[in-house]
């Protein structure tokens, strides 16, 4: 049987492995694991905080509540749609959940979970897109193969810098910086800097294996 937690519960950690530890550990994305009755088994450290400091969410009698009144419904039937039996089994959302006071939304998602540990049903993830995303740059050179030189440089532009601010950054001539750049283009297989930062931002959400 799951735990009836208060509001101010200290949920056992998500045990996860691989893509899904992953995830968890972004600062973007959180996870609350639900049982058959939709009563809460355990969350994730980043949805912990969100249930703590967001205030778009609250515990009541261990079950998850849209604070606003306006999303209560936009929550029940999202969890519905997985718990309740009317999916197809693919997942349920996107919607959005709104935060009080601030007024930028979370993306919601529910995946059903059949057969899971621990008495767990369903996942829910949370999504905050406007969290800043962490960029690593040895992280993206094992997942990209790209030189750790390469790597700065492709990062420094997903992290919104032009050439020049990156030549005057890393103390490198821009024709070097440029030079950097198209090596990462090519390595990459894109064929303009918006592709490669867009892969960057990708590459830098995922566990990547140890090239030799």
């Amino acid at each position: 049987m799951a735990p009836v937690l208060a509001e101010s519960f200290d949920p056992m950690p998500v045990r996860q492995t691989g893509l899904a530890e992953t995830l968890v550990d972004q600062r973007q994305v959180g996870l609350i694991r639900l049982d058959n009755s939709g009563a809460i088994v355990d969350v994730s450290a980043r949805a912990r905080e969100i249930l703590d400091r967001e205030r778009a969410f609250h515990v009541d009698n261990g079950r998850l509540r849209a604070h606003r009144s306006e999303d209560v419904k936009v929550l029940e039937g999202l969890l519905e749609s997985v718990l309740g039996g009317k999916g197809d089994g693919s997942g349920a959302g996107p919607v959005s959940i709104g935060r009080w006071p601030d007024p930028r939304p979370l993306t919601l998602y529910a995946q059903r979970v059949d057969g899971g540990h621990a008495g767990v049903a369903a996942v829910v993830v949370v999504v905050d897109p406007w969290c800043p995303t962490q960029l690593c740059p040895e992280q993206v050179a094992r997942s990209l193969r790209l030189t750790p030189a390469e790597s700065r440089v492709a990062v420094a532009l997903a992290e919104g810098l032009t050439i020049g601010q990156i030549a005057e950054a890393t103390g490198k001539a821009v024709h070097t910086v440029r030079w950097l750049v198209q090596r990462a283009l090519e390595k990459t297989f894109c064929s303009r800097q918006a592709e490669l930062v867009r892969l960057v931002l990708s590459s830098s959400h995922l566990p990547v294996a140890q090239w030799g």
